[in-house]
């Protein structure tokens, strides 16, 4: 079976219970996008935070260079 592999898929969500929590739970990395300055609640990681539109466009530009 063909396909991208959970670990290759990388999720942006700007609320951490519905968006950051559900991608770490299917094994994907996480952006958060955090413009509104919340506090992480729980165990789950974020694989990064990002607190701005040019925050977030960076923080994607350095991920799609890792391959």
């Amino acid at each position: 079976m063909g396909g991208i592999l959970p670990q290759e898929i990388c999720y942006v969500g700007d609320s951490f219970e519905n968006d950051i929590v559900g991608a770490k739970a299917a094994g994907w990395n996480a952006v958060w996008y955090n413009h509104r300055g919340h506090q992480a609640a729980g165990d789950v990681k974020p694989d990064a935070v990002v607190r701005s539109e040019a925050e977030l466009i960076a923080c994607l530009e350095k991920i799609s260079t890792k391959e």
